[in-house]
């Protein structure tokens, strides 16, 4: 009998601590479950444009691989990035579609209208008086020169929206100059046609790709080359969006941007290893343009640029006006 009741006993006891538990624990369960429900699960739609010529490699797989790493730590969230050309975008924001996330370089005019308010990058993109956007990799312009070669002329490479013709006359004296096209021009001053060039960073690579030699001088006077991103969602995904460029922008990832051949935004890629890209890292670039110039204006001032090379110092004056 004594046993039963001591059985009892134990039983009822341990179902008290059973029910003290639910009590104690249901709360902190509750919150738990309610801030897991706060955190956006879905789909995170980026675009992104390649404005201008890159590194090495490609812009929108590296942010594809950054993105895959990103979802490690966020579980639910899948981002889907798409490349796009300007015009692409373009036709795609005026059919009313729009990412969350916008990967873009200087010149697409259109997404000025459609990007949030953002912070925490330097060199920022602004529209309306606001920073919209922030540069998560950048290029640089170079002077490429070599002792032999059959014309004097400076030969400007002139790639995707190039503006090599605005440094060109920011950071050179009167010059008589030749354009080509990207391509055509680093054959060319293979070639020995030309003793200097003026190119971007993806001649860099290019030269090192031949084992080719030439002295490489950064150009800091001026540079349109950001890879800028920007928010678009103004819903539950904001919060996502925001993480993801802090992502982006931590040394952690800026540190591996050598992969695609491209400058750090916002610390040094680049070590004494690697002297010419190190340096263009180091020097503050003094001028820039509107990152959503549009492609009248940009045309414009490489004719300004073009008049200024030539020794028209009214040109040079007019050219002023549109730098940041």
């Amino acid at each position: 009998m004594k046993k039963i009741i001591c059985t009892v006993s134990l039983s009822i006891s341990c179902l008290f601590i059973v029910i003290l538990c639910f009590f104690v624990a249901y709360p902190v369960l509750t919150k738990a479950s309610e801030e897991t429900e706060k955190e956006y699960a879905g789909v995170i739609r980026i675009w992104h444009v390649d404005s201008f010529e890159g590194g090495k490699g490609s812009r929108a797989a590296f942010l594809n691989s950054v993105a895959r790493a990103f979802e490690k730590d966020r579980e639910g969230v899948l981002f889907l990035v798409t490349s796009h050309t300007a015009e692409s975008a373009a036709e795609s924001l005026k059919n009313g579609e729009k990412p969350d996330l916008f990967s873009f370089g200087s010149g697409l005019a259109e997404a000025a209208d459609i990007l949030l308010p953002v912070s925490g990058g330097s060199k920022e993109a602004q529209a309306g008086g606001k920073s919209v956007a922030v540069p998560w990799c950048r290029g640089c312009y170079f002077l490429f020169e070599r002792e032999e070669g059959r014309s004097d002329d400076l030969l400007v490479s002139e790639g995707k929206n190039s503006m090599a013709l605005v440094a060109a006359a920011l950071s050179l004296e009167q010059e008589s100059c030749v354009r080509m096209a990207s391509t055509q021009a680093y054959v060319s001053f293979l070639a020995g046609n030309y003793k200097r060039m003026i190119g971007t960073q993806r001649d860099v690579w290019r030269l090192r790709t031949r084992n080719e030699e030439a002295t490489i001088t950064p150009l800091p006077a001026f540079s349109d080359l950001y890879q800028y991103i920007g928010i678009c969602a103004d819903d539950e995904k904001r919060s996502v969006c925001e993480d993801f460029i802090a992502y982006l922008l931590s040394d952690e990832v800026q540190a591996s941007l050598s992969r695609i051949g491209m400058l750090g935004a916002v610390t040094s890629v680049y070590g004494a290893d690697d002297p010419v890209l190190s340096s263009a890292e180091e020097q503050t670039i003094k001028n820039t343009v509107y990152a959503f110039l549009s492609q009248t204006t940009r045309e414009e001032m490489n004719s300004l640029a073009l008049s200024s090379l030539k020794g028209d110092k009214n040109s040079a004056k007019k050219l002023e006006n549109y730098l940041l």
